[in-house]
């Protein structure tokens, strides 16, 4: 066994070190705290032995407010609804433009968005937002009446109304919200596709040994006739290289017709009443 040293034996309190030199009376130290270095200094008056600590004085730390989940049912207030729509938007997240929107990034670099705490906090704190936003948007492009008791009274729905034309209504969401709800035919939404190679055919002695592409085109239909019911179609062909090629050139020549459309000119039905006026006014003068 190793023996200890007795200046190393350091006792705190009052008990007497037995292996420490006999001291007279009740025992006694020195406790001093430096403010300036932040030191405690311990000093045994028995073995004359000090010893120096570090200290950190830790304050008491506020608890951040928690912030109230809204209760789902209730419709948010003016300020919730727009303080939530506001956030979403500085995330680099928008909405589409389905009855009950979902949350999608405007670009992909705004992805990792979709999976950041303040997001996630949103969907904790407002649940019922989705829903809500759905029925202001579509009184808001179509005019018709919302249900005050999802959106609330005419007051907070006129509020309510200004927050979307600022944060979710552009020029794109308006276009893909009539053309999802307004067509009358089934729409383009997805294609799935596989490679296949044919080895073999009824008749056909020799080995075919060609390939080509199967392609699943899947349609939204808005609604089946006779009833307001939404459903989803899907129709397969067959497609060679030549044929893509093809499509490619289509559907480019598509595209560019679509990007000219942005220029025409509405017709007098689209401009505003004054502006509608003006002009009649103009041609009058023109006649006369």
């Amino acid at each position: 066994m190793s023996e200890e040293n007795p200046q190393d034996v350091v006792r705190v309190g009052g008990e007497q070190d037995s292996s420490a030199p006999e001291n007279q009376g009740e025992d006694s130290y020195d406790l001093v705290f430096d403010k300036n270095t932040n030191e405690l200094t311990f000093k045994d008056p028995t073995t004359g032995r000090i010893i120096t600590f570090k200290a950190k004085i830790k304050e008491k730390e506020e608890e951040a407010p928690v912030e109230e989940v809204v209760e789902e049912g209730r419709p948010l207030t003016p300020d919730e609804f727009r303080d939530a729509l506001q956030k979403i938007d500085a995330l680099g997240l928008s909405w589409t433009a389905d009855l009950q929107p979902s949350i999608r990034a405007k670009t992909p670099d705004n992805e990792a968005a979709l999976l950041s705490n303040e997001f996630l906090e949103l969907q904790e704190r407002y649940p019922s937002l989705p829903r809500e936003l759905g029925s202001v948007v579509f009184h808001t492009l179509t005019g018709s009446k919302a249900p005050e008791v999802i959106v609330g009274n005419e007051e907070v729905l006129k509020q309510k109304v200004a927050a979307v034309h600022e944060f979710v209504i552009t020029t794109d969401y308006r276009s893909e919200f009539f053309f999802k709800h307004a067509i009358k035919v089934p729409y383009f939404t997805d294609i799935d596709w596989e490679v296949v190679f044919k080895l073999g055919e009824k008749n056909v002695k020799g080995l075919p040994a060609i390939s080509y592409a199967l392609l699943s085109l899947l349609f939204h239909n808005p609604s089946v006739p006779g009833r307001r019911i939404a459903g989803h179609q899907t129709a397969t062909v067959a497609v060679n290289e030549f044929l893509v090629n093809r499509l490619i050139e289509i559907l480019s020549e598509v595209k560019n017709a679509l990007e000219s459309s942005r220029t025409i000119v509405w017709d007098e039905r689209s401009k505003p009443k004054d502006e509608v006026n003006a002009g009649t006014a103009n041609d009058q003068k023109q006649l006369v």
